[in-house]
């Protein structure tokens, strides 16, 4: 789950995927502490966070990274749960540009192998294949409505240059 970003999410994302990288990688601090030992602190920094911010991300994407990839702290349910509000909030700009619904797609794309790889007596599994479903009309659709407008505007931009 890449936690990388680009542009303005209104928090420092690039600090934040430090914070979650180091915890992931078990990066030590600068007191020889494994960086897995920062794990709890990270998490509740991130969960406050979520309570002023809920339209990023790359936050979200971070908080799923801390249970889906750190040794010992995985939690695949709950940091699915994570990706499924990260698609979400990314979602709210997906008819906006190509990039935008490009980071959409790679969100449901790494959403759908960890729902894949859940063990299907799971509670959350249903749920979780439920939101999978959704996700993947929500794409199928904004993705028409994103050609759609794009198209309008080369049409616009022939009629323009034709004039």
């Amino acid at each position: 789950v890449s936690t990388q970003s680009s542009g303005s999410s209104g928090i420092n994302a690039e600090y934040g995927g430090f914070l979650v990288s180091s915890v992931v990688n078990n990066t030590p601090s600068i007191d020889g502490k494994p960086g897995v030992t920062f794990h709890s602190k990270v998490v509740d920094l991130l969960k406050f966070a979520s309570t002023k911010v809920t339209s990023s991300h790359h936050l979200w994407r971070s908080l799923a990274a801390l249970f889906l990839e750190v040794p010992g702290k995985e939690d695949v349910g709950l940091g699915i749960d994570y990706l499924i509000k990260s698609y979400h909030s990314a979602s709210l700009s997906i008819e906006k540009s190509v990039e935008d619904y490009l980071t959409c797609e790679k969100i449901a794309s790494v959403t759908f192998e960890y729902v894949s790889g859940e063990d299907k007596d799971s509670p959350t599994f249903a749920r979780h294949l439920q939101s999978l479903s959704t996700i993947l009309q929500i794409l199928i659709v904004k993705g028409h409505k994103l050609m759609e407008s794009m198209e309008e505007s080369v049409q616009l931009e022939n009629i323009r240059e034709a004039v």
